[in-house]
């Protein structure tokens, strides 16, 4: 099979799960024996048990690295610590993906300030507005050419490797685009998912009991 894994077979118009995919499952098992098995990295409760967030496990020194976005730099840029930010790893087969997502600034059809809600969403999305988020390190520009330029890339501010982000967006994947999702997810996948993450299940076992749920509630709510 040439193709990664993924979690359905069409992200804007999912039918089914594609979770049991044996490169997903493979990619499941890994990650799991990331903690389980090698000890890079602690479990769920591990990291409860710490009784604090990632990001100041990082700061702290108990870990070496996290995943997380770029609204995290302005908390950083508090610390007096040395970072920085690196391209997701690859994985044995060389494949390099990870999860994303992205803001999006609406009107609600019944508001009754839409003329004043306009100019909010104006100012947000302008030049000035999105080099501003830029700047300050809370989001990445979703205009080109303000990610590549002085407010963003070129910014002497940590991190210094910021730029790469840019390069990284090819490499994202989205949840699905479907309505249940949300619910999908937090109800049926990561529970099941926290027992092989925690080495109570084999990930193969696990995704046997999850992809029926997940296709019969991706029918249902088509």
């Amino acid at each position: 099979m040439g193709r990664a894994g993924a979690l359905v077979d069409d992200v804007k118009h999912p039918t089914k799960t594609r979770l049991d995919d044996p490169k997903t499952i493979a990619g499941l098992q890994f990650y799991a024996d990331l903690s389980a098995l090698y000890g890079a990295m602690p479990n769920p409760v591990e990291y409860a048990n710490f009784g604090i967030g990632a990001e100041r496990m990082f700061a702290n020194g108990r870990v070496a690295m996290f995943l997380s976005g770029i609204w995290e730099t302005p908390l950083f840029r508090n610390y007096n610590i040395s970072w920085d930010v690196v391209m997701f790893p690859t994985g044995p087969d060389g494949t390099r993906a990870f999860g994303t997502g992205g803001t999006g600034y609406c009107i609600l059809r019944s508001s009754k300030h839409k003329k004043a809600a306009w100019e909010v969403v104006k100012a947000l999305t302008s030049t000035s507005g999105r080099s501003s988020f830029a700047k300050r390190g809370l989001a990445q520009p979703a205009r080109i050419d303000i990610a590549t330029g002085p407010a963003f890339a070129e910014d002497p501010q940590p991190p210094a490797n910021k730029k790469m982000l840019n390069e990284a967006v090819q490499y994202a994947v989205f949840s699905p685009f479907h309505p249940a999702w949300r619910e999908i997810e937090e109800k049926v996948i990561k529970p099941k998912l926290d027992l092989v993450f925690n080495g109570k299940k084999r990930a193969g076992e696990a995704i046997k009991e999850i992809v029926p749920e997940v296709n019969a509630l991706l029918r249902e709510q088509r």
